[in-house]
């Protein structure tokens, strides 16, 4: 997530989280990273203090208009060893309903001043950022792109998906979600009150998930014995995974038995990032997708065979199979990464989706927009606009690239 700078001198992100009175921490932001600017808000996220005007070479707002509508999804994670599942959407009525105002949600003392204006999300020059991996708050995980299929949450919580449905993994239930996952053969999404509940396919049990609080879920690609386990974190910051068990053992029992910040399912393995943002993978290595590199991540997201990250200076790492170019990534700085099947994507920080890798189905050919959001699903990507229009490009055999109209992003 970037942290912008409003008009008013106040250092926000878009959805109208206070991090900076002028050039002063508001009460629960710390610093992580001094060399970087990284710094964690007290609801656990992880942002950069980023001009946004600046890094993209205009004025704030040249290319995201008056302010971003659409806040971001997840992919930035925060300190679980303090994490607080804010649950912002609990009024929100089974089946529809709108979502609490910015402004009511708890925030520190200091911070319950703002403007009106500044806390309902009218960020000017704001460009908000996400997914992969999965790694921000989950209440900004909302849109997805699996395997054959796609998801995203509309403004009124509700879920709506697209695409291939032999195993009912587009039947999403009614009612309320803040976070949502398209997989292989199922779907998951995470309820406003934490539980998580899944639909499709569920052999081996990838959509019989544990029951307790979750900030966010996971789910791997493909089919059949690969892409049908799923991967959450408890609002304790403590790992759980579900579904098919490979005997190379992506799931694993405990992978850690510490919180942890972040987790990301992978085709048969899955990574996580530590609280010390180191990251860690298990299960299948064939492609050597579980030898995790040194240093500091803040997001990870696990793909079919290869899985990319985010360092703490903002550039992405990947690893694993490279069949296709999908680990070359390139060069500067990225607020959001996600890996796919062949391909991988990120998320500049004014807004332009960059992916390389396999194209055979056009699934790198990212159409000039500015983005909150990108998700590559196996062999076609998915991202949310600042206008909160979903747009999809790459494979479309099953209508996996053909997203519904309208608004999306709560």
């Amino acid at each position: 997530m970037l942290i912008t700078e409003s008009e008013s001198g106040l250092w926000t992100d878009p959805t109208g989280w206070v991090w900076f009175f002028d050039d002063t921490p508001a009460d629960g932001v710390t610093l992580v990273d001094e060399a970087t600017q990284l710094w964690r808000h007290f609801d656990g996220s992880l942002g950069y203090r980023v001009d946004v005007g600046a890094a993209s070479g205009g004025e704030p707002g040249s290319d995201a208009g008056s302010g971003v509508d659409a806040p971001a999804s997840a992919d930035s994670d925060g300190d679980a060893d303090a994490y607080e599942f804010v649950d912002d959407g609990a009024d929100v009525a089974a089946g529809g309903g709108t979502r609490p105002e910015a402004a009511e949600r708890p925030v520190p003392d200091s911070a319950s001043e703002v403007s009106a204006e500044v806390a309902g999300g009218e960020v000017s020059g704001g460009v908000a950022v996400a997914d992969s991996a999965a790694v921000a708050a989950a209440a900004r995980q909302y849109v997805s792109a699996g395997t054959w299929h796609s998801c995203g949450i509309r403004p009124d919580g509700t879920v709506e998906c697209w695409g291939f449905n032999g195993y009912g993994q587009t039947d999403a239930p009614s009612g309320a979600f803040v976070a949502v996952a398209a997989g292989g053969d199922h779907s998951c999404g995470i309820r406003v009150e934490g539980t998580v509940e899944c639909w499709g396919r569920s052999w081996h049990g990838p959509s019989d998930p544990p029951e307790g609080s979750f900030v966010s879920v996971s789910m791997s690609l493909g089919g059949g014995t690969t892409g049908n386990h799923s991967c959450g974190l408890r609002a304790d910051g403590h790992i759980v995974c579900w579904g098919f068990i490979h005997r190379r053992g992506q799931l694993g029992g405990h992978p850690s038995a510490d919180p942890v910040v972040a987790v990301s399912a992978g085709g048969s393995h899955s990574c996580w990032i530590s609280t010390a943002l180191s990251v860690n993978c298990w299960g299948n290595n064939f492609y050597d997708q579980a030898d995790e590199p040194e240093g500091g991540f803040v997001s990870v997201s696990g793909g079919q065979w290869h899985n990319c990250g985010i360092r703490t200076d903002g550039s992405v790492e990947c690893w694993g199979r490279t069949s296709d170019g999908q680990t070359d990534a390139p060069t500067g700085v990225f607020v959001a990464v996600s890996a796919g099947g062949h391909h991988s994507c990120g998320l500049r920080a004014g807004g332009a989706v960059e992916c390389w890798g396999a194209n055979d189905h056009g699934q790198i050919d990212a159409p000039a927009a500015v983005f909150v959001s990108v998700s590559a699903g196996a062999s076609h990507t998915c991202g949310l606009r600042t206008d909160g229009a979903v747009e999809c490009w790459g494979h479309d055999r099953d209508g996996q690239s053909d997203p519904p109209a309208g608004a999306f992003g709560l």
